[in-house]
């Protein structure tokens, strides 16, 4: 695709997202010159946003049409001003880890600000279409239960250097979240937390085994094509990116490259190319899960 088409796309997704998160009236048709763009509420904005979806399943292979479907429905959502919500903080784009039992499941929070720079990474790409979370985020698993249905993080991060510890009741709680919509990022932060993290996914989903993510896949796709897959950065657990998935779509995406240590200050000493690839399929994942969550939970706002 276009550079231009792939910003349109990640746009479109932006603005499923913070209908999703903040429940408020956006400005999105567009309006003649000198005139404020018309407001609309944010199941207006919602039933646009899964009609694009739908219609684009439906085009599935014909992604020709697909593109021009994107195409012509992002130049609307670019005609029009977004008019946020006073309660900035809800629409936030938020990054939020897991906590569990275990070394380095905060690698990157502190002073390398792996979290933080991708954050701003995000920001860039969406311009002023979204308020960005400034600071990393982290909470206990059983949190999760917390949110109400609909209105959970669309994804949670997961990373880590040694063991995973998780009670039984933590395992429930997080596989159905993930069931309920949700996708577990799990990034790969050494040999041993890849062994680690191969026996917490089939404990967290005995019958559904990791299964290699196809260079094919959407995820790969939109909004930046990455052709070859996963770009190779360390890979402490195999060159392939692997997943579970529930239904036809991904609940867990588990990449093996540590993708937290190149969006850290430095990039870790990686060529800064290979780093914004790192960037990249961050804001590919997060614009997968966005995308399916508000397909999954899309009867919570009828």
């Amino acid at each position: 695709m276009t550079a231009t088409l792939e910003r349109i796309c990640f746009y479109l997704g932006i603005l499923a997202l913070v209908a999703i998160l903040a429940c408020a009236a956006f400005g999105a048709d567009p309006a003649p010159p000198g005139q404020p763009a018309k407001e609309i509420t944010a199941e207006e904005l919602l039933k646009k946003v899964d009609g694009l979806l739908n219609e684009s399943e439906e085009q599935g292979e014909h992604k020709d049409r697909v593109e021009k479907l994107l195409e012509e429905s992002g130049k609307r959502f670019e005609a029009g001003r977004l008019i946020p919500d006073n309660d900035a903080d809800e629409g936030e784009v938020r990054f939020i880890r897991l906590e569990y039992d275990g070394k380095g499941w905060d690698d990157g929070m502190g002073a390398t600000k792996a979290d933080v720079n991708f954050l701003k990474e995000f920001g860039k790409l969406s311009g002023p279409l979204v308020k960005v979370a400034g600071k990393s985020e982290s909470h206990p698993i059983s949190h999760l239960r917390l949110y109400p249905k609909g209105q959970a993080p669309p994804f949670v991060y997961m990373t880590g250097k040694e063991k995973i510890g998780v009670s039984e009741e933590d395992l429930k709680i997080l596989r159905e979240h993930l069931q309920g919509g949700g996708l577990l990022f799990a990034d790969c932060g050494s040999p041993q937390w890849d062994k680690s993290f191969r026996a917490f996914a089939k404990t967290l989903f005995p019958e559904n085994a990791l299964r290699v993510v196809p260079n094919d896949d959407p995820i790969f796709r939109i909004p930046f094509t990455f052709r070859d897959g996963a770009p190779p950065l360390w890979h402490h657990g195999g060159k392939k990116a692997m997943g579970v998935k529930l239904k036809g779509r991904w609940c867990v995406f588990y990449f093996p490259g540590d993708l937290n240590d190149a969006w850290k200050t430095g990039h870790s000493g990686i060529d800064p190319e290979l780093a914004q690839s790192a960037y990249h399929l961050g804001m590919n994942i997060v614009y997968y899960s966005f995308t399916h969550y508000l397909r999954e939970t899309r009867k919570y706002r009828k």
